[in-house]
């Protein structure tokens, strides 16, 4: 007669076997063509060249998505940036002229006047926003892995002069798939043996 739950039995240690292996090749051992689809490292460059005006970052350091790990001196970029402050301070002065001219009666006309500078100002700050938001996704390296990581290595130093693409950062990323296979190796090994000391005492 077929023992049943000699069956069940046998059947579930294959089953925590198989599982076990699966799960240790895909967390701890993983191929290729799993780690090109989740890589664990990520090379950073610049997509124009330049040279390092500084690093946000050290080697360890951890970091988060949206993290800013290097930036490129650029001297358009920073006379755009010193645009930009000017237009603000400008425009500053124009809405405070404005609201003076409110105060103190002025004619339409001026006022008009000073109502058409704000709105002119407002549009060249906002094109000069623009243009840094632009260059700014060419000359600075930002992380972007939504689970974080590790900076690796520094290939580069401030101040080096850097071809477009040369890898200047790598980062070790947080891979939550590997994470996930390897506790449940760990479970499904506990469990097997579990399953086969409880076996035996019986």
């Amino acid at each position: 007669m077929i023992n049943i739950k000699f069956l069940i039995y046998l059947f579930t240690i294959i089953i925590l076997f198989f599982s076990s292996i699966y799960c240790i090749f895909i967390g701890w051992f993983p191929s290729d063509s799993i780690l090109n689809k989740y890589p664990v490292y990520a090379d950073y460059s610049f997509s124009e060249s330049g040279k390092i005006n500084q690093f946000f970052v050290d080697v360890k350091s951890r970091v988060f998505n949206g993290d800013k790990v290097c930036e490129l001196h650029d001297k358009e970029f920073e006379e755009l940036k010193n645009e930009l402050s000017s237009q603000i301070k400008k425009r500053k002065m124009t809405e405070r002229a404005l609201l003076n001219a409110i105060n103190n009666g002025a004619t339409i006309n001026f006022i008009k006047g000073l109502e058409a500078k704000n709105i002119i100002l407002k549009k060249e700050i906002e094109e000069i926003e623009k243009q840094i938001v632009l260059k700014n996704q060419k000359l600075i390296i930002t992380f972007d892995h939504e689970f974080g990581g590790t900076v690796q290595k520094i290939h580069k130093n401030k101040g080096d002069k850097i071809n477009i693409n040369e890898k200047v950062v790598t980062i070790k990323l947080y891979q939550s798939y590997y994470s996930t296979f390897k506790i449940l190796s760990c479970i499904l090994i506990v469990s097997l043996f579990g399953t086969l000391y409880f076996y035996k005492k019986k």
